[in-house]
């Protein structure tokens, strides 16, 4: 049985791509340095969120003290569930700066271990060789050629 291809989380069929394109792709561009802003402004986003979470507390304790009415306890109540949701937002902001980051740093390491394309096409090249020569000398030759 064929199994289907393994799609990424990019809808893209990595094993597939041809390895030429692949360093052509990693090697031009803007690189990592977009998905590490990001990343830095999900922590600034976060650090925001986090101190927002920790000051409103205060805050409707602040107005709960000095405003008193029919309606406020309802009011104050209501208004004080913002706190779990600064709270939850903080968490999720450093949660998607944690994911930006990583993609950055995975992206270099992909960067460094991925040859260069002058170096593809020059495997290409050999590889192309030992193929013509295979014809010739067998297929033993090409077999040794492939490991």
């Amino acid at each position: 049985m064929v199994e289907p291809p393994n799609v990424g989380f990019t809808g893209v069929v990595w094993d597939a791509r041809p390895t030429d394109r692949l360093a052509r792709d990693l090697t031009t561009g803007r690189g990592a340095a977009p998905m590490a802003e990001a990343g830095a402004a999900w922590a600034r986003l976060a650090a925001g969120f986090g101190e927002a979470a920790v000051e409103y507390p205060q805050i409707v304790a602040a107005v709960r003290r000095s405003w008193s009415s029919a309606n406020s306890d309802a009011v104050l109540d209501k208004i004080g569930k913002l706190e779990q949701w600064l709270t939850e937002a903080a968490g999720a902001a450093l949660s998607n700066a944690a994911k930006a980051e990583s993609q950055a740093v995975a992206y270099e390491v992909a960067k460094l271990a991925m040859p260069s394309v002058a170096e593809v096409v020059a495997a290409q090249a050999i590889k192309d060789t030992v193929e013509n020569l295979g014809v010739a000398a067998g297929a033993p030759l090409v077999g040794v050629a492939a490991n």
